[in-house]
């Protein structure tokens, strides 16, 4: 699959301006709806899919209509030069570790896979999960990254509710023991 866009990685319109497939299917077809899977799998996800320089503002070059969801941002205000940074979108305490753990993993030349608060549109806390990986220039230098940011702010809550819950089940065990009784309780699964 070959995607080409207005202006080297940027986008027109929220979408790339044409798709060809360079392959064919397994009776030598031409495979023609190639590009209608591609933009159905990026733009009718609950995920966001990017393309971003490595530089500090994250400027993003590719963001697929997920971010609307994701961030409350349309695509176009996130992309470009003049676009909000996503950067900025990142908690404001969680900016450091990411961006850590970002460079570390372009460093490496590995994949990153990171868990993090972005603030949205509408000023809400959303967690995320980010995994992504470096784009390279014809140099070697990591030009860029691409990948995939989900709202995983449901499981976050699930996993606290439950950690809240196992916490009242072992205190309220504790209040029913009788004086000089011991109580034992094995393990939590997570330590």
């Amino acid at each position: 699959m070959r995607v080409t866009y207005a202006d080297g990685l940027q986008r027109k319109s929220g979408r790339p301006v044409s798709m060809k497939d360079e392959g064919s299917g397994a009776d030598g077809e031409h495979q023609g709806d190639s590009a209608l899977s591609l933009h159905l799998l990026l733009d009718n996800r609950p995920w966001m899919a990017y393309r971003c320089l490595n530089d500090s503002r994250w400027t993003m070059r590719f963001v697929s209509l997920g971010a609307l969801a994701l961030t409350g941002y349309p695509p176009e205000m996130l992309t470009g030069e003049t676009g909000l940074s996503y950067r900025d979108l990142i908690h404001p305490d969680d900016r450091e570790q990411v961006r850590l753990g970002v460079q570390a993993a372009l460093n490496e030349g590995t994949t990153f896979r990171l868990t993090y608060r972005i603030v949205t549109a509408s000023q809400d806390i959303k967690w995320v999960s980010e995994q992504g990986c470096a784009v390279y220039a014809d140099s070697g230098q990591a030009s860029g990254r691409e990948g995939f940011i989900s709202d995983i702010t449901d499981r976050i809550a699930s996993e606290q509710a439950l950690r809240d819950s196992a916490k009242r089940a072992r205190t309220r065990a504790y209040q029913l023991v009788r004086p000089g009784e011991t109580l034992t309780t094995s393990p939590s699964p997570s330590g």
